[in-house]
């Protein structure tokens, strides 16, 4: 018993450790299942056995509900601008480059510190960055409101700025929660739940803010309630803070697996030498998510425009076209968590994934100049189920490649190459739309199929690596 125990102890990945059930001089070792996919404590309370399953499951579902909340409050506020467009740019005056820059500047510093930040949470854990994070959104929010008041531009890029540097740290900080709460598997789906509900936040923001913004004809009052919602966000992290700690001291009795794997990691030092961990598929695994985040912003940053004008369909209708992205992606996401979780062969969803966005931007270009403009439907819903095949398989295949004590480096550097990719591509874009006489968007959806291209090149790696 002391020998199984001590190899628990040792062992690196939860999804690995047998889980120890002791009465009397009876032990037995029990797997982790799929349908006991909350992690099973059993504590010694003089001579009988408390079962604390129950307790810590309904502790997991209170994280999953506060992490929704907060990613639906982080995401209302986050394109907050984009929803206020025309009225912000005429109000401050802007120029499209200085709008362009209330979302890029916030991009660039990000792609060093969200790797900074993944290994602080390797070292300290989350509840000490947690409230920190937070608090940064919530008062660069607010202090976007007071930059509207004040019609101050510059004021309002810093409070950008300060939001931006939060929010993406915090989806670094939320995939870590899960990892750490979760089950691999159960891991994909609870992932795809946190990712819908980002989604919700912006149907929320594009649907409520220019509502708010006609009833009352003040950016201010725009600004405003997304300001008292990411307030509201904040006081559910604060509860999801105190729901974790309680989760963690369950997973550690009685005989501490949890809490010895932690303490290990609080010993390593803050190092870039750690990075030197990564495997080759976790490193491929980073590659390919960089490159699906780049295309999905890429594409969806000029959607509407390139539907309007490459295929000649009106703005309304070119918006109301792109929008079924959004609202796949609510319903896909869980159900593809789901299904991978199911499922298992997490590299062929990477693979078929890859597959489907060559051959949806592929169409896209193939459909040049057709008449029935509903046919542009379909490359718009493949697109959709690529994104919602790719995203939370990514995001739940990064710390399970990654060693135990170096998981929230594996999410930060990924969070940072992926700003690196956001920021780039749709530059690049832009030159190519710019270069282009005709703005007809050919060059960007060539531009687009030759990096979804690389994605499949990798993927077809991740297969062999995996």
């Amino acid at each position: 018993a002391e020998d199984g125990i001590r190899d628990a102890q040792e062992s690196r990945g939860l999804g690995d450790v047998y889980k120890r059930q002791v009465h009397g001089d009876i032990i037995s070792f029990c797997p982790s299942f799929l349908t006991k996919n909350y992690f099973s404590t059993m504590m010694e309370d003089g001579d009988t056995v408390v079962d604390t399953r129950k307790d810590s499951k309904t502790l997991e579902y209170g994280i999953s509900t506060c992490l929704c909340i907060v990613n639906i409050a982080i995401y209302f506020c986050r394109d907050n601008p984009q929803a206020l467009q025309k009225d912000l740019m005429d109000a401050f005056d802007m120029s499209s480059t200085q709008y362009n820059q209330l979302y890029s500047f916030p991009s660039i510093p990000c792609i060093v510190l969200t790797v900074i930040f993944g290994m602080l949470l390797d070292k300290y854990g989350v509840p000490k960055l947690n409230l920190i994070v937070t608090f940064m959104i919530a008062a660069g929010q607010w202090l976007s409101l007071y930059a509207v008041q004040l019609r101050s531009y510059n004021l309002l890029l810093f409070a950008r700025l300060i939001f931006g540097i939060g929010s993406e740290n915090s989806a670094v900080l939320t995939q870590y929660v899960l990892e750490r709460t979760y089950d691999k598997s159960v891991m994909t789906l609870f992932t795809g739940l946190s990712l819908m509900s980002c989604r919700l936040g912006n149907i929320f923001n594009s649907n409520f803010t220019p509502r708010i913004y006609s009833m009352t004809q003040s950016l201010a009052a725009g600004f405003l309630v997304p300001g008292i919602v990411m307030t509201i966000g904040f006081v559910a992290m604060v509860i999801m803070n105190k729901l974790f700690e309680k989760v963690q001291e369950i997973k550690a009795n009685p005989y501490s697996l949890v809490k010895s794997q932690t303490q290990s990691s609080k010993a390593n030092r803050f190092s870039w030498k750690s990075l030197r961990q990564f495997r080759a598929s976790l490193w491929v695994a980073i590659l390919i998510g960089s490159i699906h985040y780049s295309i999905y912003f890429g594409y969806t940053n000029f959607g509407s425009n390139f539907l309007e004008e490459f295929y000649y369909i009106e703005y309304k209708t070119a918006n109301d076209y792109l929008s079924i992205i959004y609202y796949v992606a609510f319903f896909g996401l869980p159900l593809s968590g789901l299904i991978v979780d199911k499922l298992g062969n997490r590299q062929w969803f990477c693979f078929t994934g890859s597959l489907i966005c060559c051959l949806s931007i592929g169409t896209f270009i193939f459909l040049d100049g057709v008449v029935q403009k509903y046919l542009v439907l379909v490359p718009l819903i493949g697109f959709s189920l690529y994104y919602c095949l790719t995203s939370p398989n990514i995001w739940s295949l990064i710390p399970m490649l990654a060693e135990y004590e170096v998981r929230g480096s594996a999410l930060g550097v990924f969070s940072g190459l992926k700003n690196l990719g956001q920021a780039l591509l749709p530059l690049i874009l832009g030159y190519i739309q710019d270069y282009e006489k005709d703005h007809s968007y050919r060059g960007d959806l060539y531009c687009l199929l030759a990096s979804a291209g690389l994605m499949f090149l990798l993927s077809i790696i991740f297969v062999i690596l995996y």
